[in-house]
């Protein structure tokens, strides 16, 4: 028995098949539901708004610091990635949520990124995949998919200063510091999975 879409087997990373067959459907699904657009973030605020206040993660230590996670806003459609110095932690994820004198960093605000345009296109989808902090604590390295086929370019966040690069590498799999280096997997047309080394103090002129 023929199967005409077998070849959504495929690797969709790979397969140009599968690519425009996603692209294809996201584009009759948006145009079926395109009515209810304003029906849907009605009902979005509304979830969110059923989030109890504050909502954190359970804070994981890296070093000096305390990581974490939070929905700041109802409207937030994404986490808030802060941290924390160790000192201010002392029993548990209620130390920060409670008091008013820790020194909270912002790591990482993801509902930031859909506010801002990306060679000059705006961003309508957002998935963060791995996150990486630098060993010194002073850089945020992560993935970015902005597309529904989710090719993952690799960011850097300069934390201290709060600036955000962009598109550092293209279509990557994952990555890992190592001293000031970067160590990634994949190449720009996502045939080959190989490791090399990235030096970040050259490309960001530092």
């Amino acid at each position: 028995q023929n199967d005409s879409f077998n070849y959504l087997d495929e690797d969709p990373n790979k397969s140009s098949k599968v690519q425009r067959f996603i692209r294809r459907e996201t584009r009759k699904l948006e145009k079926n539901l395109y009515d209810t657009f304003n029906y849907q973030n009605v009902i979005l605020k509304e979830m969110n708004s059923r989030l109890f206040e504050n909502l954190i993660s359970v804070p994981e230590k890296v070093g000096r610091y305390m990581y974490y996670d939070k929905f700041q806003h109802p409207d937030d459609n994404f986490p808030t990635y802060c941290r924390c110095n160790e000192d201010n932690f002392k029993n548990d994820v209620n130390d920060i949520v409670a008091s008013s004198n820790i020194d909270e960093q912002i790591v990482l605000n993801v509902n930031q990124i859909g506010d801002i345009k990306i060679s000059n296109e705006e961003i309508d989808y957002i998935h963060i995949g791995s996150m990486k902090v630098s060993l010194d604590h002073s850089f945020l390295a992560f993935t970015l998919a902005t597309t529904a086929e989710e090719y993952f370019d690799l960011c850097i966040r300069d934390i201290n200063n709060e600036k955000t690069y962009y598109n550092v590498i293209n279509n990557i799999t994952s990555c890992e510091w190592s001293d000031c280096k970067l160590i990634y997997d994949g190449d720009g047309n996502r045939i080959h999975q190989y490791h090399m080394y990235y030096t970040i103090s050259n490309q960001l002129g530092r």
